[in-house]
């Protein structure tokens, strides 16, 4: 029992070292609740260093993720610190939001949000919405 607790000890430190990043799917279409989501993924980062984390946008929320928003600036820091940002292509239809307007990088979502959401959540993401 005494050589177990090593070898234990020692799969536990390489199952921790080697272990698959955290994966997490945010889902927001309050727009009044942008603040909320960045303040979210901030802290999710800073907890967590090994996570892959991606927002899906939609409903009214898009409008938050065009290049004029007053948000767009922490929209880029998100997405310069690696969160993937993917906006709904029938919300953005039906908000009148084109494409060319977002901030650069976000990704148009062809399959819409719900789609997406799903997706992640098959690929083993776990859910937060906002």
């Amino acid at each position: 029992m005494k050589r177990l607790l090593p070898l234990v000890l020692v799969l536990s430190l390489i199952n921790t070292v080697f272990a698959e990043p955290i994966k997490v799917v945010y889902h927001i279409n309050d727009t009044d609740k942008i603040h909320l989501l960045i303040s979210s993924v901030r802290e999710f980062q800073k907890s967590v260093t090994q996570s892959h984390i991606e927002v899906v946008v939609q409903g009214p929320a898009v409008l938050r993720l065009g290049n004029t928003s007053s948000v767009a600036d922490e929209v880029k820091e998100l997405l310069e610190n690696n969160v993937k940002i993917g906006a709904c292509s029938t919300s953005m239809r039906k908000n009148k939001l084109p494409p060319g307007i977002l901030v650069p990088g976000i990704e148009v979502l062809k399959q819409g949000a719900i789609a997406r959401v799903v997706e992640l959540q098959q690929q083993g993401s776990a859910y937060i919405k906002i």
